[in-house]
């Protein structure tokens, strides 16, 4: 009797249970998730020590919430008692309890971790301001040295120098808090990193910054012009955990958009899949960093910018050394501007050439009759392959919790714009040897039902003759063994050209697609032109293969979900990766509008 009376309490804990998510994508650990994961643990820990009315809180990592530029963000699940309604499936829900999701951003402070752990929990935290100010100033700092650790795991050298900068700037002016040896290990931090970055006769005097913050955090231009003349030049020692590349040839894909093509020959290249003396390859997902040779810029001492970028091409390809990379231009992206103006004479020329041998292609000619690229070389620095997420479960790889996700039973791909980037790598895992280079246990083969959902411009549709491949390979029979898409919708949107990575209304005056011209009836080769422009035509591709369909004008929500979650086979994984206003409405459209569990979504930024 008793045991019966321990279980129904059990279970209505956790019916009343809170969960609380803290997001470890990498933009928000880059901003100090990791330190927010640890304060909200340990608040929520004290908390049940000392309120016992208090409900029963978890915390949990998990992927991208979507809100990325205001991370780090967190999403706090409470239970309450209201009726759930006519869209609740029960995925998240029980009883007479429905669970509401609550978004947290710039979650960069303890009282901010404080008030999300008392609102998620109905309980209440002592007044932080009793702890004494060593304590309170080292819980602050922890923010700082996570973030940093997460910076140099992945070889931002710029971002971690500020960083650190930032770090000996807040030790400086709380003396009284800290001791020398606090600045001393801070300094030899920077230290580290300047050789890490080619600078090894670099000296972190050269970047103390008397002030209570970071310079390139804040705005600050005159001190990224003052004192970092010695960075104006890029290094002429190795970067760690990059190497140079060569650009062969650049091909437009789209008004916005164009491949970038690399090869190199060094070995320091690294491998997706380490392997080796009795080492096994792990199968993933993976990225690369890419340097933009920028000069002085607001985020960090070094004359470079960093930015993540998931290549088309596969592992195989890499381990031979190529490289293609699917990159959206941007008119105030750093990064892209930058490699738009230093490509641009090269743009044109191997676009022409690159024209010409798809027509070539297309009347049955010989994909040899294309000229060279340009003599000239452009040399850029790429890291190391960079984990992204696990096969054969599809969460994030950084997670804890991979071990205990299974293989999805189907999966479901939500990707918008450049988030399309993320289909050929995990298609590749359908035939690891073939295309990846390695042989993987077949439990780990994504050898089930993918589907995907594609939203786009329609002056911005991506990839779209190697999706109509991956259709027609998922109408093969392949029983047991899944091959390619087994549904394809395309949601093209009308919406005007906004050339700008925010999201903000459309200027008045907006400027130009960066490519807009290959794709203009102008010029010699308006012919030419005129027939790339058919090969990008989506009815015309996709009117003979029956598993795809297009919705003109049509965007992502509730109803479209709700047709494609009924065709999934559980248990089933959402893969979710676009701009960050479509990530927070798909996750919105599916957790709260659908009843998907959000264990079941990962979330990634485009």
């Amino acid at each position: 009797m008793a045991d019966n009376k321990s279980s129904s309490s059990s279970n209505n804990r956790a019916e009343t249970e809170s969960v609380i998510y803290i997001c470890q994508s990498g933009t928000c650990r880059s901003k100090g998730s990791d330190a927010a994961l640890v304060e909200i643990e340990e608040l929520a820990s004290s908390l049940r020590e000392l309120d016992d009315s208090a409900a029963v809180c978890e915390v949990k990592s998990t992927g991208c919430l979507g809100y990325c530029r205001q991370g780090p963000a967190v999403s706090a699940t409470v239970a309450t008692k209201k009726k759930r309604n006519k869209h609740d499936s029960g995925g998240h829900s029980g009883g007479n309890y429905r669970r509401l999701t609550k978004i947290y951003t710039r979650v960069d402070t303890l009282e901010r971790s404080a008030a999300i752990v008392e609102e998620a929990t109905g309980g209440k935290l002592p007044p932080l301001n009793r702890l004494p100010g060593k304590r309170q100033f080292r819980l602050s700092q922890i923010r700082a040295t996570k973030r940093r650790e997460f910076l140099v795991s992945t070889c931002q050298w710029n971002k971690a120098m500020s960083n650190c900068i930032a770090a000996a700037a807040a030790l400086e002016t709380n003396d009284t808090n800290c001791s020398n040896a606090d600045i001393d290990q801070v300094r030899r931090e920077m230290k580290s990193i300047l050789v890490k970055a080619g600078y090894p006769r670099a000296s972190p005097l050269h970047l103390m910054i008397p002030s209570p913050a970071s310079a390139f955090d804040s705005g600050d231009s005159s001190v990224a012009r003052g004192e970092q003349g010695l960075f104006r030049k890029m290094p002429t020692a190795p970067i760690e955990g990059y190497v140079l590349w060569t650009l062969d040839r650049v091909r437009v894909a789209s008004p916005h958009s164009a491949t970038f093509s690399f090869h190199t020959e060094d070995v320091k290249r690294g491998t997706p899949h380490p392997r080796g003396r009795g080492k096994l390859p792990k199968p993933i997902t993976w990225h690369v960093t890419m340097l933009g040779e920028v000069g002085s810029n607001m985020e960090g001492p070094l004359p470079w910018v960093e930015r993540d970028y998931t290549p088309v091409s596969t592992a195989l390809d890499w381990e031979r050394g190529r490289c293609d990379i699917l990159i959206k231009v941007y008119s105030d992206g750093h990064l892209t501007s930058w490699l738009k103006q230093r490509t641009s004479k090269m743009t044109a020329l191997s676009s022409e050439q690159l024209i010409r041998q798809d027509l070539i292609r297309g009347h049955g000619g010989s994909a040899s009759e294309a000229v060279l690229p340009p003599k000239t070389a452009m040399k850029v620095w790429l890291s190391r392959p960079i984990p992204t997420l696990s096969v054969p479960s599809l969460a994030l790889a950084a997670s804890n919790d991979n071990d205990d996700i299974g293989s999805p039973g189907s999966i479901l791909l939500l990707l918008a714009g450049t988030g399309i980037v993320a289909l050929p790598q995990i298609l590749a895992h359908r035939e690891p040897i073939r295309m990846l280079g390695i042989s993987t246990p077949r439990r780990n083969h994504l050898s089930c039902p993918i589907d995907l959902i594609h939203s786009c411009r329609e002056d911005d549709i991506l990839m779209l003759p190697e999706i109509k491949e991956y259709c027609v390979q998922g109408l093969r029979p392949q029983h047991p063994k899944f091959c390619g898409l087994r549904n394809y919708t395309l949601l093209p949107s009308s919406r005007g050209s906004n050339n700008s990575s925010n999201t903000d209304p459309l200027p008045v005056t907006s400027p130009p697609p960066p490519f807009k011209n290959f794709f203009e009836n102008e010029g010699n080769d308006a012919d030419a032109r005129i027939n790339i422009k058919k090969c990008y035509d989506a009815a015309g591709l996709l009117q003979d293969v029956s598993n795809a369909s297009i919705n003109i004008s049509q965007r992502l929500d509730e109803n479209i979900l709700f047709e494609a979650i009924g065709k999934l086979i559980e248990p089933f994984r959402v893969v979710v990766s676009g701009p960050d206003a479509y990530n927070i409405a798909a996750r919105k459209h599916l957790v709260d509008d659908c009843g998907v569990d959000p264990t079941q979504v990962t979330i990634l930024s485009a």
